[in-house]
């Protein structure tokens, strides 16, 4: 007791000039990050970005084009980012990454897809998807999302209408990927080679619709730019997995003994994942989904539970996409913060439904974190995902010939093609 009682009189002295130290710590913490905020929120809006152009994708009659085609476009995309090269760049421009957003429409028993991209590459990503699916038609349209929906969760209330709307996040870390599209194979038996399409799942709930309902799921996709800050770890946990010597302990002599053992097929099978990951470009992924109906139609397990069995494919024992209940349109009276449960619902509804429609970027700032949260729903607690390029294309591609659901998918007819150049005028 005499040693402490000592320790805090020598300290006396000083608890002012440290208490100091701390405020400015903090105070210039939040200075430094609100002119990033500030910065980047004008570059978001400024013409190195804007305007936004909204494609939207026209599937033909057939497609012979798997996920593969959807991935090597992705990976085409990956070398057309930007990112801050110089302190300029960064503190004074606010210059952040373009980003791109994915659109996937369900209603009237139809699947429609649409791209909101940056209208400095649009005639770019045009060029890429061609390269890869000639047989597609690119249209050029107005927001899809302005033209089916009011606004605000508001106005859409006041119309009759309620929401159901969830984000995923993966629930173990970004190193181990996702089942992809190549694991839907079969590899043995008489169906050995037949390939399974992992969206017939999603083109079947939509089919099941009701006339009123609708269902979205959108993907808000930003390159990462800065890869080595998961990849140092993967590189770590692959050491780890690859060192079957065990220390048993030590013998009469005082040497160390050891035991070798086999990889489990388990540990083989996250080895490989973590691999075919590094390999590959990622992107930062916000997954999105929305299921929306009138109020005497509404059917929140559609939401809850239909629209996650599509995501819950792509599951294993080492990753899983699972439902952010932080950003979840469902309050129970014994989640945080316990009361107010309908005022909560109501509120996150807004809230998602805001976000939704203006295609939110979760902010990494704690600034501009603080500047869009509220009491009811922090924006603390966005999980952006981080996929590679083959889950990526898993979880979004034109659906192939092998989807038996043909009545949900609005197809066009044949592809048009310009009129030659040397017809007699």
């Amino acid at each position: 007791m005499n040693t402490i009682s000592s320790v805090i009189h020598s300290l006396a002295p000083y608890v002012g000039w440290i208490f100091y130290a701390i405020t400015f710590y903090i105070a210039a913490s939040l200075a430094l990050s609100s002119w990033i905020f500030w910065r980047e929120e004008l570059y978001k809006h400024s013409k190195k970005l804007l305007p936004w152009v909204f494609l939207e994708i026209r599937i033909p009659r057939e497609t012979l084009q798997g996920p593969k085609a959807m991935e090597q476009f992705l990976a085409a995309l990956y070398p057309l980012r930007n990112k801050p090269g110089t302190w300029i760049k960064k503190w004074w421009d606010g210059e952040v990454p373009r980003w791109h957003t994915v659109d996937i429409i369900g209603k009237n028993n139809e699947v429609k897809f649409f791209m909101r991209v940056s209208g400095r590459l649009s005639a770019a990503i045009e060029g890429l998807l061609y390269a890869q699916y000639p047989n597609i038609e690119i249209a050029e349209v107005e927001d899809p999302l302005a033209a089916e929906l009011p606004r605000t969760y508001q106005e859409l209330e006041a119309q009759g209408y309620e929401i159901f709307g969830n984000e995923l996040y993966q629930t173990h870390g970004h190193i181990v990927s996702i089942r992809t599209y190549s694991e839907f194979e079969e590899e043995r038996g008489d169906e050995k080679g037949r390939i399974i399409d992992p969206f017939s799942v999603l083109l079947e709930l939509i089919g099941n619709l009701k006339p009123a309902e609708m269902i979205f799921v959108q993907l808000v996709l930003m390159p990462d730019v800065n890869q080595s800050h998961w990849k140092h770890e993967a590189d770590h946990i692959l050491d780890k997995l690859r060192n079957t010597t065990q220390k048993t302990g030590v013998d009469k002599e005082g040497k160390p003994q050891f035991r070798f053992r086999q990889r489990t097929p388990g540990e083989e099978g996250v080895i490989k994942r973590i691999e075919d990951k590094k390999e590959r470009s990622t992107y930062e992924t916000t997954i999105r989904y929305m299921y929306i109906a009138p109020k005497e139609l509404y059917n929140m397990h559609i939401g809850y539970r239909g629209i996650q069995t599509f995501f819950n494919q792509f599951r294993h024992d080492r990753q899983t996409l699972e439902r952010n209940i932080w950003a979840m349109t469902k309050t129970e009276w014994y989640y945080f913060p316990f009361f107010f449960p309908a005022y909560r619902l109501r509120q996150k509804r807004i809230i998602f439904y805001n976000e939704f429609i203006h295609r939110f970027l979760p902010e990494e700032s704690f600034a501009g974190q603080l500047a869009n949260a509220s009491i009811w729903h922090w924006c603390f607690f966005h999980k952006p995902a981080l996929l590679s390029t083959e889950e990526v294309a898993t979880l979004f591609h034109i659906p192939t010939n092998v989807v038996l659901t043909q009545s949900t998918m609005d197809r066009i007819e044949s592809k048009r093609l310009a009129a030659p150049v040397n017809l007699p005028e």
